[in-house]
């Protein structure tokens, strides 16, 4: 632009709004650096204004179309809104004039999960070859300075604040739960953690399921008693298996369990007490114990037990006809 300048054509250039964030910028609105070659300006004051840089169209350009995008000479404001999301690369003009300046946005809102990679094309961003957007809706504004682009401004998204949609009322120190799926909505809940303590209270068994060996649950029995489970102070192994597996240095008491399948031949040592048949009844040295249950005395009656034959000798008054013969 040259020659006089007056209020008028001034008034004719439109001008950049107070606010810095892009997203002010008016869609299909073009912005416009004046330059001054010469000539008289007049009519026109002037305060703390630095006027430099050549004509430049700003406008945003829309990327919608899949893959990668490098800039062109019009672009200002580069939107990537992408109709399928993917991750996208933005390469930069390889010779860029001084003091262009370009501002790269994420318009979709999913730059978090699919980055938006701003690639300096030779010439370093801050002295970095790339600077990426993983911001959903961030975006990032670079200016030219002749030797390297600078990052002059970064923008993201104002998070979302309020209060938590919920029952009216809830429990002290109770866990809240997810009421639907909508992700907004809490409820209630009877399990509780102690503040102090950490203590977990109100459940009334835990369901613990384990990939490709089905679910366990720990509970406790019907019983309306209270019950304690006091684990070890040593490292050991809780055995709860439906296997047989061997118990070392545990005493079991008979009178507390039931035990079964004992083998009296292999597997029990030592003398049995006398008082464990039929009470110890009648039961004493001169006593033994008998097939019929009880303890009996000695018997000496019987049968003698004797060679199997013997000579018979006679009394001298046996007659002799009571003699055997031959």
């Amino acid at each position: 632009m040259s020659g006089d300048v007056t209020e008028q054509a001034l008034a004719r250039l439109s001008h950049l709004p107070d606010s810095d964030n892009p997203a002010d910028l008016i869609a299909a609105q073009k912005y416009y650096d004046v330059e001054f070659t010469g000539g008289a300006i007049s009519n026109v004051t002037l305060t703390d204004c630095t006027i430099n840089g050549s004509e430049t169209a700003r406008q945003e350009t829309i990327v919608t179309d899949p893959g990668d995008y490098t800039v062109q000479a019009g672009d200002y404001v580069i939107t990537i809104n992408k109709a399928s999301s993917q991750i996208t690369t933005v390469t930069l003009p390889a010779s860029p004039t001084t003091s262009r300046s370009l501002i790269i946005k994420d318009g979709k809102g999913d730059a978090a999960s699919y980055n938006i990679t701003i690639n300096g094309n030779g010439k370093t961003i801050d002295g970095q070859s790339t600077i990426v957007i993983n911001l959903a809706y961030g975006s990032k504004e670079i200016i030219y300075n002749g030797t390297e682009w600078n990052g002059i401004g970064e923008y993201a998204p104002i998070e979302p604040v309020g209060d938590v949609v919920g029952p009216g009322t809830a429990t002290d120190n109770a866990i809240p739960r997810y009421d639907g799926t909508t992700g907004k909505l809490i409820q209630n809940s009877v399990v509780t953690i102690a503040d102090t303590t950490g203590q977990i209270a109100g459940t009334q068994s835990v369901l613990f399921s384990c990939t490709g060996v089905g679910t366990t649950e720990l509970r406790p029995n019907t019983s309306t008693a209270n019950n304690t489970v006091i684990l070890p102070t040593t490292s050991t192994t809780l055995v709860g298996n439906n296997t047989s597996d061997t118990l070392t240095n545990k005493t079991i008491s008979g009178a507390s369990n039931t035990i079964s399948n004992i083998n009296l031949a292999s597997q029990v040592t030592g003398n049995l007490p006398v008082t464990n048949l039929n009470g110890g009844l009648n039961a004493s040295a001169s006593t033994v114990w008998r097939g019929d249950g009880t303890w009996a005395p000695i018997n000496a009656g019987g049968d003698v037990v004797g060679p199997g034959s013997s000579l018979r000798r006679r009394s001298p008054s046996e007659s002799a006809s009571s003699r055997p013969s031959g």
